[in-house]
């Protein structure tokens, strides 16, 4: 692809402005401006944009830039930070390119040569799956650069042209008929073969303030990829665990405007989900009059791609796959299950798999369908796996022991937890019928106990702290409890059991449970009420301390209903 868009290229800038390109690139950019790309005095549109975006991993390589995630922390209030890592590169203009496209008599002063040099500034301004490189800024990129955009009205082609071995650019305008009548692509595409050797002095394109590099890259070295299960009853907090361990590295990971985002993959597996979602997929992409198939990688693509382009630094990639056994995880990793055996970190036994290869290494069409396509994908050390599994729900997809031994297993248990300060998470008041009041932490582990001790039932019954998150809204939190809690512990655990010990007070079917709650009537069985007696007493007594009144709770007694439940 890279030869035939290079050819064009050459093509129309001969017949346009009777230049004669030689082969000299490894990498091109083509791209037809919409409105808001234009300086302001040509634009259509109200937009405000300074710059021209160019959207994509390969628009994204095309370029240097600074990727560092820290200076998008949003610790940093002053926006001024967010152009902070800028570069100029150096752009090379041609003279009879522009005087073909000058219709402003814009002025502008070659050298003899019919050359004159630009600077360009670069800025990745989104990090991320989907990242943004911000081109000629108005108040980064010099006077002369500047100029250059003013030849450009909507719909004409930008062309730059990266020469070999150098971070060095030309660029060039073609006014819109003709880019049209040649077929002009809006890409980018690089030489099959280009060098991997291009070297370039930092001190060079960075101010001699810029600081300590060992300050802004971090090296983690300590870092040794792994694959991790963690498992528990629902609600035990697996999903908010994984997410304490990821801020260890990533403190700002979750605000999605941080460069730190792009470094972790989270996705929830389901019933239907696939290899091709988990790997990609070939899907059709309309370029112009003609429908292209391009491979649309998945998240452990994505993840990967990420992971190799840092294994050199082992900058950590965290790859969160939630629900591991709502999907039939043999079909969903499929080959890729000879990666998860790894030694050191890093797999021991790398496969071939040219798609992924194509797009991790950033292969062309030649090299993907030559010798360059053999090459092997593997785990780097530092892309680290985490997966959740709820224990009530591995019966929908049975997990084979083959891959359950290449992950490590982490138990998460029902015990509640605190934040860093020791504060209780996740632990108000609750109603649970008739006025009853008690703390959600003593209530669901005195509710665990009554499953597993009384009703005889698994721990994969058992509900943890997280199973409801609870608001500071109290008819909100009620309402979780009559939705949520009460509908799990009918369908999950009161028609679960076969002891004779019942949960519910003589409740026949989950309307009347409903209904019951809903007239705040007792739904709970004494048996159970009668492991809570204190635990309601205490928070009765520190109501009425609080508010200047109380519920009224009598020591609670055997009603003399049988809990037999052959007399039910």
């Amino acid at each position: 692809m890279f030869q035939q868009e290079l050819q064009k290229v050459q093509k129309v800038l001969e017949e346009t402005s009777d230049i004669h390109l030689s082969n000299e690139y490894d990498a091109l950019l083509i791209k037809p401006l919409a409105s808001s790309n234009l300086m302001r005095d040509n634009r259509t549109s109200s937009s405000k944009q300074s710059h021209i975006a160019l959207s994509g991993k390969d628009s994204q390589d095309f370029f240097p830039y600074v990727d560092i995630f820290h200076y998008t922390d949003s610790s940093f209030k002053d926006q001024s930070m967010k152009s902070f890592y800028v570069l100029q590169v150096p752009v090379d203009l041609n003279e009879n390119n522009v005087s073909y496209a000058n219709l402003q008599e814009v002025e502008f002063n070659f050298d003899s040569t019919g050359t004159l040099s630009a600077k360009g500034s670069v800025k990745l301004s989104r990090p991320g799956s989907s990242p943004q490189i911000e081109l000629g800024n108005t108040s980064t990129s010099d006077d002369v650069f500047c100029n250059f955009r003013r030849l450009f009205y909507e719909g004409d082609f930008l062309i730059i042209l990266k020469e070999k071995k150098k971070v060095k650019y030309e660029a060039y305008i073609i006014k819109s008929e003709d880019g049209q009548r040649l077929q002009l692509n809006d890409t980018v595409e690089f030489e099959a073969n280009r060098s991997q050797s291009t070297i370039v002095d930092l001190e060079e394109i960075t101010p001699d303030n810029l600081g300590n590099m060992e300050e802004i890259i971090d090296t983690h070295e300590g870092i040794v990829g792994e694959n991790v299960i963690y498992y528990g009853a629902p609600g035990t907090g697996k999903s908010f665990g994984i997410t304490q361990n990821i801020k260890g590295s990533y403190p700002n990971f979750e605000d999605e405007e941080s460069m730190e985002s792009s470094f972790v993959f989270r996705t929830t597996l389901h019933p239907e989900y696939s290899y091709s979602d988990f790997v990609g997929q070939i899907m059709p992409k309309v370029e112009g009059d003609s429908i292209k198939y391009v491979f649309t990688p998945g998240v452990f693509t994505r993840a990967l791609s990420r992971a190799i382009a840092f294994e050199d630094v082992n900058q950590p990639v965290f790859l969160v796959l939630e629900e591991l056994s709502r999907a039939n995880v043999a079909t969903v990793f499929g080959d890729l299950f000879q990666l998860l055996d790894r030694k050191n970190g890093k797999s021991e036994y790398a496969i071939s798999n040219s798609l992924i290869a194509k797009e991790v290494y950033n292969l062309s069409e030649f090299e993907a369908d030559n010798d360059a396509g053999n090459k092997k994908i593997y785990l780097p050390k530092n892309l680290i796996i985490y997966g959740t599994v709820n224990t009530n729900d591995q019966n929908v997809f049975v997990m084979d022991t083959a891959f359950k031994r290449r992950f490590k297993w982490k138990y998460i248990s029902t015990k509640p937890v605190t934040d860093q300060d020791g504060e209780e998470l996740n632990n108000p008041v609750i109603s649970i019928g008739n006025g009853v009041k008690v703390k959600w932490w003593e209530f669901y582990q005195k509710l665990n106990d009554y499953i597993t001790g009384d009703m005889k039932l698994g721990e994969d019954k058992q509900v943890g702290q997280f199973f409801m998150q609870f608001t500071e809204d109290e008819i909100e939190n009620n309402s979780q409890v009559q939705n949520k809690l009460l509908q799990y512990l009918w369908d999950d655990v009161e028609q679960a059991s076969f002891t004779g010990k019942k949960l519910f007070n003589n409740v026949s079917n989950y309307s009347n449970l409903y209904e019951m709650f809903e007239r705040n009537e007792d739904v709970f069985h004494v048996d159970f009420l009668s492991t809570l007696e204190l635990d309601i007493q205490k928070v009765n007594g520190e109501l009425k301390g609080t508010e200047g009144h109380s519920t009224e709770i009598e020591p609670l007694e055997d009603t003399g209903r049988n809990t037999d439940v052959s007399d039910e």
